[in-house]
């Protein structure tokens, strides 16, 4: 976790979840048109969601994101579970917000 990163490793269709979640986060939270700070923090989620999507294109099994923005992912995630019915969809939300706490996966 050097440099202000956190590493988030567990199973492909785990990570696979993750820039879609922050997305969607993206424009619930902070959709377009809001104020600057609001844009500021969407454009920062999705440039983070952008590069996570490239890094898994890559064929890594481990995702860095900065340590600053672990606040924002969990929230992305908890908002994400909230939303759906689906129990295996809850699941690897679940195994997400543990990998991101540093859980076991």
């Amino acid at each position: 976790m050097a440099g202000g990163k956190i590493e988030l490793q567990a199973p492909p269709e785990v990570l696979a979840l993750l820039p879609g979640v922050i997305e969607v986060w993206a424009d619930a939270a902070h959709p377009p048109g809001g104020s600057p700070c609001s844009q500021a923090a969407r454009e920062a989620l999705l440039e983070l969601a952008r590069s996570l999507q490239s890094e898994l294109e890559s064929g890594v099994t481990v995702l860095h994101c900065p340590r600053r923005m672990r606040a924002s992912l969990r929230q992305a995630i908890d908002w994400q579970r909230a939303q759906t019915d689906d129990a295996e969809q809850r699941d690897r939300l679940d195994r997400l917000h543990r990998t991101l706490d540093g859980g076991a996966q």
